[in-house]
């Protein structure tokens, strides 16, 4: 039978190694600050300017649409305390507990949240899917229905046409973002993937109302979508691990590594070679460009990310086929040994 546990927020006793040393840390950190400022300054000016010279009748992305921000924060806030409510004492009682009540815990509340992950990414995917898969913007090796979308059909800069209900997706998903950032600072234990998520969780938040406001759209939305992808197998195959459900947890490991590699060392990189090199702003807004090398670099940022993420899913891989291991080394849990 599982042992009863409190509600309240679980102690860590034993010292957490980090994935991302202090100064590399520390480094990633301010030059990611030191950004942020001029890149949502430069978000600012192309939004006046543009809705200055919008066309009539033309939708422009307005500040006071970030409503639709609170409210999808308040509600994904609520559905993971739902979904958490409903979880726990199914998986506390499917996460077996080896005589280590503290790393039980952490495995019983890691298993919600990968399961509130595994829930969200998946309508998220969906949703995004659903709104562009007739448009410009997702070709056919992205499930796009649109014989002529392209990369180069989110190149659009300032008056970009934009599929119905993007907005609202955007928004709302960015709420999605807002919140888990909250979460992440005040409301979850330090584990050794903190720091990496904490760069990611600045770079995300920076980039959506970057992004958002300076309305480039195609490219925006379309990456946003496509990191939600990957995240649903990682989710589900973390779920499977803390449970032991060791067949259908390497066979969602071995998902998880194909479509991270495609949507984000394959599709992410060429994204930004082609933003790199052939997205430009027009004259006489051609100074506007230096909006988009600072948006390089938080796509830089995530890019380094992956790559080490995906590293780790090597050497998993590798101890898994070699030694009969199944650990996850992003963010680790292990029972103490007994004495």
């Amino acid at each position: 039978m599982a042992t009863e546990v409190k509600n309240s927020k679980p102690v860590n006793t034993r010292k957490v190694k980090q994935n991302i040393g202090d100064t590399t840390f520390a480094i990633a950190l301010m030059i990611v600050f030191c950004l942020v400022v001029p890149y949502l300054y430069y978000a600012n000016t192309i939004y006046e300017y543009g809705h200055a010279h919008k066309p009539p009748g033309y939708k422009y992305p307005e500040y006071k649409q970030l409503w639709m921000t609170v409210v999808g924060a308040i509600s994904f806030g609520m559905m993971k305390e739902m979904l958490d409510c409903v979880s726990y004492p199914i998986f506390s009682r499917l996460v077996v507990n080896k005589g280590d009540d503290y790393a039980w815990e952490r495995k019983v509340r890691k298993a919600q949240e990968n399961f509130v992950g595994f829930f969200y990414f998946s309508i998220s995917t969906f949703w995004g899917w659903s709104m562009m898969k007739d448009s410009l913007w997702i070709p056919s090796y992205l499930g796009g229905n649109n014989p002529q979308a392209s990369i180069k059909g989110t190149f659009d800069p300032f008056f970009i046409e934009t599929p119905p209900g993007i907005h609202c997706y955007i928004l709302f998903t960015f709420g999605y973002h807002a919140q888990d950032l909250i979460r992440h600072l005040f409301f979850v234990e330090v584990d050794n993937d903190w720091r990496e998520m904490l760069l990611h969780h600045i770079s995300a938040l920076a980039l959506y109302p970057g992004f958002i406001f300076a309305n480039v759209m195609g490219i925006g939305v379309v990456l946003a979508w496509l990191h939600d992808i990957a995240d649903i197998f990682a989710n589900i195959t973390r779920l499977f691990n803390i449970l032991d459900w060791q067949i259908t947890g390497v066979v969602t490991f071995i998902v998880v590594m194909i479509v991270w590699a495609y949507t984000r060392l394959m599709i992410l990189p060429t994204y930004i070679f082609y933003i790199v090199t052939e997205f430009r702003f027009p004259e006489p807004v051609a100074h506007f460009q230096n909006f988009v090398w600072i948006e390089l670099v938080f796509l830089m940022t995530m890019q380094c990310l992956h790559i080490l993420w995906f590293g780790m899913f090597i050497k998993m891989g590798y101890r898994l086929i070699m030694k009969g291991e199944r650990r996850d080394l992003i963010s680790t849990i292990d029972d103490k040994k007994k004495q």
